[in-house]
């Protein structure tokens, strides 16, 4: 039981953390054009992938 327990607050630290970091990424695409920055990211990932 100690172990899960341990495993349970390391993934809530984590999700918490991810869930600060997109609250942060939001607000900054939120003050810039949404859809460029879309644009550009979607661009980037479909030539990294290729």
């Amino acid at each position: 039981m100690g172990l899960w327990s341990t495993i349970d607050e390391v993934g809530g630290g984590l999700h918490l953390r991810m869930v600060r970091f997109l609250n942060r990424s939001y607000d900054l695409f939120s003050a810039v054009k949404l859809d460029h920055i879309f644009l550009d990211w979607s661009c980037f990932l479909i030539i990294g992938i290729y």
